[in-house]
């Protein structure tokens, strides 16, 4: 083969043609390489940039999203507790009306008693009169203090504004700076005040807003720590970094710990002169990269080497991004790159020169063309063919390759029509699936914000009682279980709830427990359990209309009473479904509650529940649970925890103390469920009660 002429001055013109193509990769692909690699480096310093820009931007709206959200419920909150003061002082206001109170005594009660309506973390309800004389307040130094010239440390008047809204809105919310109750740094303070004209006094409440913005630090700490651990693992060419800092010029994150944290604004380019800080945010304007003569990482304090950065703008956070690269690492990976493509291209022409003269007569011509038509059908164009005719093997493989092509193409016609349609119903049930979601749980974590509200937590438990805990544990997001408890005179009442369902029907039900009890307690008192456990179940029947024969509501709850007269040395207990659990010192008892249930179709209205009395001469402990604590199933044995197991375990804990009572229980209830599923809320209150001395 290799005497013939043809074929010699064939492998000549295919030696020719390799040493072309090496030139034309020499002078013009190593080049173009370089300005692509040169480009490619670049573009991945501004991707990494706007990377960590949209980070940032998220973050800082979710802050943002974040401080409105919680605004909005401690407005809410405001305005609950409020009407909690306002129907206390309409129901002495409806007793003068009634002829069962003098005036004079109504509103001196009134005034008493508000004054120690006291929640959260010593928040408090005050009432001025018009004058802006505080009327009603916890602080004996503020209580009946003229505040008509006082101000807060910025000079806006305190109470006089408060009273101008009431009288002008009937209700509204104000702020001003003023000291938490027991402390004496000044604090920003949100106010609702609402009007009550009958006896011209403006009352409400307030809330301190440093909760919220110390949140809001942690979440930017939150951020900058992320940032600090992302930014230290980006490298852009070998040494080059990503830095932030602010518009005071404070270094926010930077790799060198010397710098990070201090203020560079005094730093200055050696070449210009001019203030790096200052170029840098005048960039971030133009948006186009500063090139400036800066140290090196292994070079520190030598100013000599060239670099660029690309600087992004934060307005939220007041924040500049910066990704910084050295010019000359640009060029060192377009030349480690140039170095392997001439290798590559230096290899590859010697193997097509040896295999092409080797085929060259009889499979070069129709392979390189059948080669070409399949490269340009995998690119997508189906409407080329290769045309070949030939009687053997190649000519065969041909056809039944332009053949293979053309069903290809009927059938990528027909999928690409069902995929656009498949895709065009599928984007609009998500959109719609994403935003009925979204809609959702936004309401849940809204409800969830007020039940807590509502809910009585230890902390606000603990002033009533001498030692005390509660485990409350909700399935889901909202509870169907709850605790109530009320201060009074002479002790002190506290109730566990158990309503029907959990989740969000649990969380309603809540609602309607808690509105119900707060109603027939003061229209009743809460000296007899019994009668007030009857008048609930009788109301939540009213408010879910399931005393009517045509009701389909199968809701309502079960409920542990107790109330501890001091005065007498006695707790009164009542329960529907609920149990109390007594230590005396001895042995561990069960008393147990009526089996009435509250609110259903099926309860009756004129069931008057038990009222038990029981002496506490000495030390006791008292426990009430829900049925979420005794009923979990546990992981080992499929069984419910039961009854049994509950009051082994009290009895084995009741000489700790009510904290590590609480850990116990916790651990013991986590222990037993294993990997089980939770089945419904759990909810424990214990209390500890010593004889008065």
């Amino acid at each position: 083969m290799f005497r013939s002429r043809l074929i010699m001055k064939a492998i000549a013109l295919l030696i020719g043609i390799v040493v072309l193509c090496t030139c034309v990769i020499g002078l013009f692909v190593i080049s173009a390489t370089q300005e692509i690699t040169y480009a490619m480096e670049e573009k991945y310093a501004l991707s990494l940039l706007d990377r960590v820009e949209g980070l940032v931007r998220a973050k800082s709206q979710e802050i943002q999203s974040y401080r409105k959200q919680a605004m909005q419920a401690k407005k809410q909150e405001l305005k609950d507790i409020t009407a909690v003061a306002e129907g206390y002082i309409q129901s002495k206001y409806k007793e003068v009306q009634a002829g069962s109170l003098a005036e004079d005594r109504a509103k001196e009660e009134a005034l008493e008693r508000v004054r120690y309506f006291l929640y959260g973390d010593k928040d408090y309800i005050y009432i001025a009169n018009f004058d802006s004389v505080l009327i009603s307040h916890p602080d004996p130094k503020l209580h009946k203090a003229d505040f008509s010239q006082i101000n807060d440390i910025y000079g806006n008047p305190i109470v006089p504004a408060l009273v101008e809204t009431a009288r002008e809105m009937g209700q509204g919310f104000s702020s001003y700076w003023w000291n938490r109750l027991g402390r004496d740094k000044p604090s920003k303070k949100l106010t609702f005040s609402k009007l009550f004209v009958p006896w011209s006094w403006v009352f409400g409440t307030g809330v301190y807003l440093d909760d919220i913005e110390e949140e809001v630090r942690r979440k930017k700490t939150e951020l900058i720590d992320q940032l600090r651990t992302m930014l230290s693992e980006i490298t852009l060419g070998q040494t080059g970094y990503m830095f932030i800092f602010n518009a005071d010029n404070k270094m926010i994150i930077h790799p060198d710990q010397g710098l990070e944290g201090s203020n560079f604004g005094h730093l200055k380019d050696p070449l210009t002169g001019e203030f790096i800080a200052g170029r840098l945010r005048a960039v971030a304007e133009q948006k186009e990269p500063l090139r400036y003569v800066w140290d090196s990482p292994d070079d520190q304090g030598n100013f000599a080497y060239d670099k660029l950065s690309w600087v992004r703008y934060n307005d939220q956070f007041d924040w500049y991004l910066c990704s910084s690269v050295y010019t000359d690492e640009l060029h060192t990976n377009s030349m480690y790159l140039t170095k392997y493509i001439l290798l590559i291209s230096l290899l590859v022409c010697c193997a097509a020169a040896v295999i092409g003269s080797l085929f060259f007569k009889n499979l070069l011509r129709p392979l390189t063309s059948l080669t070409s038509v399949a490269l340009r059908v995998r690119k997508g164009d189906l409407e080329t063919r290769s045309q070949i005719q030939r009687k053997d093997e190649i000519g065969i493989l041909s056809r039944e390759f332009d053949a293979m092509v053309d069903r290809l193409q009927e059938h990528l016609s027909e999928l690409d029509t069902k995929v656009r349609e498949k895709t065009k119903e599928l984007e609009d049930k998500y959109l719609k699936l994403e935003e009925a979601n979204t809609k959702i749980m936004e309401s849940i974590h809204y409800a969830k914000t007020i039940q807590q509200a509502i809910l009585t937590r230890e902390d606000q438990l603990a002033p009533l009682v001498p030692e005390c805990f509660t485990i409350w544990q909700p399935k889901d997001v909202i509870s169907g279980d709850l605790i109530w408890s009320m201060d009074h005179e002479d002790g002190f009442a506290v109730a566990v709830i158990d309503c029907t369902g959990h989740g969000v029907p649990g969380g309603v039900m809540t609602m309607i427990a808690i509105s119900s009890i707060n109603r027939i307690v003061h229209e009743l008192g809460i000296h007899d359990p019994g009668r007030v456990l009857q008048g609930v179940s009788r109301v939540v029947q009213s408010m879910l209309k399931t005393n009517g024969t045509t009701s389909f509501s199968e809701d309502g709850l079960d409920i542990g009473l107790c109330f501890f007269r001091q005065s007498e040395k006695k707790l009164y207990f009542a329960g529907g479904r609920l149990s109390l659990f007594c230590d005396d010192g001895e042995t561990m008892f069960e008393i147990k509650g009526d089996r009435e249930s509250l609110g259903y179709q099926s309860s009756n209205p004129d069931h008057l529940f038990t009222t038990h009395s029981i002496d506490v001469d000495r030390k006791r402990v008292f426990y009430m649970v829900t049925d979420g604590f005794v009923d979990q199933v546990g992981e080992l044995n499929g069984f419910p925890l039961g009854r049994r197991r509950f009051l082994s375990l009290l009895e084995a804990v009741q000489t700790k103390s009510m904290s590590e009572q609480k850990q116990t229980l916790y651990e013991m209830f986590a222990n037993y469920r294993g990997k089980e599923e939770q089945r419904d809320d759990v909810t424990v209150v214990g209390i500890r009660l010593y004889p008065s001395v």
